[in-house]
Protein backbone atom coordinates (compact mmCIF):
# COMPACT_ATOMS: atom_id res chain seq x y z
CA UNK A 1 0.00 0.00 0.00
CA UNK A 2 1.29 3.25 -0.90
CA UNK A 3 -0.61 5.50 1.34
CA UNK A 4 -0.72 5.06 5.21
CA UNK A 5 -4.35 5.41 6.60
CA UNK A 6 -5.54 5.60 9.75
CA UNK A 7 -9.10 5.79 11.75
CA UNK A 8 -7.94 5.91 14.92
CA UNK A 9 -10.81 7.40 17.63
CA UNK A 10 -9.66 7.54 20.94
CA UNK A 11 -11.82 8.74 23.82
CA UNK A 12 -9.28 10.10 26.49
CA UNK A 13 -9.66 11.12 30.39
CA UNK A 14 -7.92 13.18 32.88
CA UNK A 15 -8.09 14.84 36.26
CA UNK A 16 -6.86 17.83 37.91
CA UNK A 17 -4.14 16.58 40.11
CA UNK A 18 -5.72 15.47 43.45
CA UNK A 19 -9.13 16.06 41.49
CA UNK A 20 -9.46 19.61 42.94
CA UNK A 21 -12.10 21.30 41.69
CA UNK A 22 -10.37 23.76 39.85
CA UNK A 23 -12.01 24.28 36.45
CA UNK A 24 -15.44 25.87 37.24
CA UNK A 25 -17.59 26.69 34.07
CA UNK A 26 -16.80 29.96 32.91
CA UNK A 27 -12.83 28.89 32.62
CA UNK A 28 -14.33 25.49 31.88
CA UNK A 29 -15.49 26.82 27.87
CA UNK A 30 -11.92 28.69 27.61
CA UNK A 31 -10.22 25.08 28.53
CA UNK A 32 -12.11 22.86 26.18
CA UNK A 33 -11.29 25.22 23.12
CA UNK A 34 -7.68 25.69 24.21
CA UNK A 35 -7.51 21.81 24.20
CA UNK A 36 -9.58 21.86 21.02
CA UNK A 37 -6.82 23.93 19.78
CA UNK A 38 -3.91 22.00 21.00
CA UNK A 39 -5.54 19.12 18.91
CA UNK A 40 -5.89 20.88 15.70
CA UNK A 41 -2.15 21.72 16.17
CA UNK A 42 -1.23 18.66 16.63
CA UNK A 43 -3.02 17.32 13.65
CA UNK A 44 -5.49 15.12 15.54
CA UNK A 45 -8.99 16.34 14.64
CA UNK A 46 -11.36 17.17 17.91
CA UNK A 47 -14.81 16.21 17.74
CA UNK A 48 -15.75 17.29 21.23
CA UNK A 49 -13.82 17.51 24.50
CA UNK A 50 -15.88 18.57 27.33
CA UNK A 51 -15.91 17.85 31.28
CA UNK A 52 -16.43 18.73 34.59
CA UNK A 53 -14.97 20.69 37.12
CA UNK A 54 -12.24 18.11 38.49
CA UNK A 55 -11.57 16.17 34.93
CA UNK A 56 -11.84 16.89 31.13
CA UNK A 57 -13.03 14.09 28.27
CA UNK A 58 -11.75 14.19 24.75
CA UNK A 59 -13.14 12.61 21.86
CA UNK A 60 -10.60 12.81 18.95
CA UNK A 61 -8.69 11.46 15.47
CA UNK A 62 -5.26 10.53 16.73
CA UNK A 63 -2.98 11.56 13.83
CA UNK A 64 -0.95 8.34 11.91
CA UNK A 65 1.99 10.23 12.90
CA UNK A 66 1.94 10.83 16.48
CA UNK A 67 2.04 8.42 19.10
CA UNK A 68 -0.48 8.39 21.73
CA UNK A 69 1.45 9.21 24.52
CA UNK A 70 2.73 12.12 22.77
CA UNK A 71 -0.40 13.43 22.33
CA UNK A 72 -1.60 13.10 25.94
CA UNK A 73 2.12 14.84 26.97
CA UNK A 74 1.34 17.90 24.47
CA UNK A 75 -2.50 18.65 25.78
CA UNK A 76 -1.16 18.12 29.24
CA UNK A 77 1.53 20.37 29.53
CA UNK A 78 0.48 23.04 27.04
CA UNK A 79 -2.83 23.40 29.09
CA UNK A 80 -1.15 23.04 32.44
CA UNK A 81 1.02 25.94 31.60
CA UNK A 82 -1.86 27.60 30.22
CA UNK A 83 -4.02 26.95 33.06
CA UNK A 84 -1.41 28.60 35.57
CA UNK A 85 -1.95 32.19 33.24
CA UNK A 86 -5.63 32.39 34.14
CA UNK A 87 -5.29 33.23 37.72
CA UNK A 88 -2.74 33.77 41.06
CA UNK A 89 -4.67 30.88 42.58
CA UNK A 90 -4.01 28.44 39.73
CA UNK A 91 -0.43 29.04 39.73
CA UNK A 92 0.32 25.36 40.83
CA UNK A 93 -2.30 23.96 38.32
CA UNK A 94 -1.40 20.30 37.20
CA UNK A 95 -2.72 17.60 36.42
CA UNK A 96 -2.59 14.19 37.27
CA UNK A 97 0.50 12.00 36.52
CA UNK A 98 -2.23 9.59 34.74
CA UNK A 99 -4.78 9.29 32.24
CA UNK A 100 -7.19 6.65 30.76
CA UNK A 101 -7.82 6.02 27.03
CA UNK A 102 -10.05 4.05 25.09
CA UNK A 103 -10.48 2.88 21.13
CA UNK A 104 -13.92 3.73 20.23
CA UNK A 105 -15.35 1.90 17.25
CA UNK A 106 -17.05 3.70 14.18
CA UNK A 107 -19.79 2.08 15.41
CA UNK A 108 -19.75 3.57 18.80
CA UNK A 109 -19.18 6.98 17.43
CA UNK A 110 -21.74 9.13 18.04
CA UNK A 111 -22.31 7.01 21.78
CA UNK A 112 -19.52 8.17 22.49
CA UNK A 113 -19.75 11.44 21.27
CA UNK A 114 -23.18 12.10 23.37
CA UNK A 115 -21.84 10.83 26.46
CA UNK A 116 -18.89 13.58 26.64
CA UNK A 117 -21.57 15.71 25.48
CA UNK A 118 -23.53 15.24 28.91
CA UNK A 119 -20.90 15.36 31.19
CA UNK A 120 -22.77 17.74 33.48
CA UNK A 121 -25.79 15.39 33.61
CA UNK A 122 -23.68 12.10 34.35
CA UNK A 123 -22.00 14.08 37.48
CA UNK A 124 -25.03 14.62 38.82
CA UNK A 125 -25.19 10.64 39.64
CA UNK A 126 -21.56 9.27 40.40
CA UNK A 127 -18.17 11.30 40.58
CA UNK A 128 -15.00 11.03 38.74
CA UNK A 129 -13.48 8.31 40.44
CA UNK A 130 -16.64 6.18 40.02
CA UNK A 131 -16.79 7.30 36.17
CA UNK A 132 -13.52 5.82 35.67
CA UNK A 133 -13.85 2.70 37.49
CA UNK A 134 -16.87 1.87 35.41
CA UNK A 135 -15.41 2.61 32.03
CA UNK A 136 -12.14 0.26 33.21
CA UNK A 137 -14.43 -2.32 34.44
CA UNK A 138 -16.80 -2.41 30.89
CA UNK A 139 -13.52 -2.34 28.97
CA UNK A 140 -12.23 -5.42 31.06
CA UNK A 141 -8.72 -3.39 32.30
CA UNK A 142 -7.23 -4.74 35.07
CA UNK A 143 -6.35 -1.75 37.62
CA UNK A 144 -4.62 -1.39 41.22
CA UNK A 145 -6.55 1.24 42.89
CA UNK A 146 -3.57 2.22 45.32
CA UNK A 147 -2.27 3.79 41.79
CA UNK A 148 -4.82 4.70 40.00
CA UNK A 149 -5.55 8.35 41.89
CA UNK A 150 -2.13 10.46 41.50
Amino acid sequence: MSQSLSYLLVHLIFSVKDRRPLIAPPLRTEMNAYLRSILEHLKCQPVIVNGAEDHVHLLFFLARDLSLSEAVAKLKSNSSRWMKTKAPELDAFSWQRGYSVFSVSKSNFAVARTYIANQEEHHRRFNFMEEVKKFLDKHEIAYDERFLWD
